[in-house]
């Protein structure tokens, strides 16, 4: 982006038109009508942005509103967000609370608060640590997950590596290598207070397909895999291999065949 431009700066409450920016920065009440580029855009107050936004960085401390698309570098949500169509970066972290139409193209999500996406996420790399849900698939290389999750698509990755912390829920998953293991209860008191009457944390799903699967506390109906292990707290329908199948005692699989 180009260097030498002006600042937009909003600190009491103002509308102003877009343009091309060095700085936007709003700590009062703001909106902004049409498209936004800038090196840097800071909200700590409340912003609306009717237009699309192009920016190196980002930070979103307190209250916005994108109604077109977000195109970024480094985008971090602090506070709350809510982006009106899709997000394409290189990162896209979330400590706060974000909502967004989808996420197209990046190389790294990260959720330490709470993030919908009401179709689906595309993405090189995701770390769930807070709790996702997606109303439609999730696609990445891969997934790293500590906290809870709705899917109702597919969840696909080459590597899946899945802590069962709370109750989670995905439509399908498939991968090369799948590891879903009961969570080390980092969480805490949090944990026994989030999920309390619910029973022990699980992951639920309908299809399991991998070439490595390995996993604990899920319910699934059918999985399909070379190499596969049910651990404890697993309960399927259905489980059809090609090499080697193990099944814990503490598990319950209704069929199994070797193909």
């Amino acid at each position: 982006m180009k260097k030498d431009l002006d600042d937009l700066k909003i600190s009491g409450s103002s509308s102003l038109n877009g343009g091309e920016f060095g700085t936007v920065s709003i700590s009062g009440s703001g909106k902004i009508n049409g498209d936004v580029i800038c090196n840097t855009m800071s909200i700590s107050g409340s912003g609306k942005i009717s237009g699309d936004v192009k920016t190196d960085t980002g930070k979103i401390s307190g209250s916005c509103v994108i109604d077109g698309n977000l195109d970024c570098v480094d985008f971090k949500v602090t506070g709350s967000t809510t982006i009106n169509r899709s997000v394409k970066g290189k990162e896209f972290k979330v400590s706060g609370s974000a909502k967004v139409n989808e996420i197209s193209d990046s190389e790294y999500v990260k959720i330490l608060g709470s993030m919908t996406c009401e179709n689906s996420i595309n993405t090189k790399n995701i770390d769930i640590y807070g709790s996702l849900k997606v109303n439609g698939d999730c696609n990445s290389d891969y997934v790293k997950s500590r906290g809870v999750f709705k899917i109702e698509g597919l969840l696909s990755a080459d590597n899946i590596d899945i802590a069962v912390t709370g109750n989670n829920y995905v439509k399908e998953i498939g991968g090369q290598n799948i590891s879903i293991k009961q969570g080390d209860g980092g969480m805490g008191i949090l944990r026994v207070l989030l999920f309390k009457g619910y029973g022990r944390p699980k992951l639920t799903t309908e299809v399991i397909e991998g070439d490595n699967v390995d996993i604990e506390f899920t319910s699934c109906n059918i999985i399909r895999g070379k190499i596969v292990t049910i651990g404890k707290g697993c309960k399927v329908k259905r489980v059809e291999y090609t090499e080697e199948l193990i099944i814990n005692d503490d598990a319950l699989v209704e069929e199994h065949e070797k193909y």
